[in-house]
């Protein structure tokens, strides 16, 4: 396995984690707004400041992995749009004749 290789697996599996966390941190933000209705977690630990920070930072992390997922496979993301679009102009021109 090449070096390229090796970073695209990190890469997806930085962004499946932090798309996780932020995921499951929303959830708990969203349905236990308030520490004290919390108890699945120690208060101590995990305070709402704290609950906030990781959903935050997450999801920064998540945007960054996917910004450059996006610019690592661009070429490939072109190809494939074009290779849609002539097949979309052809089948229109199938159908018109």
């Amino acid at each position: 396995m090449n070096q390229y290789t090796r970073f695209n697996i990190l890469l997806d599996a930085v962004a499946v984690l932090s798309f996780l966390v932020v995921a499951v941190s929303g959830v708990i933000l969203m349905f236990y707004p308030s520490v004290r209705n919390f108890q699945l977690i120690s208060n101590f630990i995990f305070t709402k400041e704290v609950r906030d920070v990781i959903h935050m930072w997450s999801g920064v992390v998540m945007l960054i992995s996917a910004i450059l997922h996006f610019y690592i496979h661009w070429k490939w993301i072109t190809k494939v749009t074009q290779n849609v679009v002539v097949l979309k102009k052809i089948e229109r021109l199938v159908k018109d004749n």
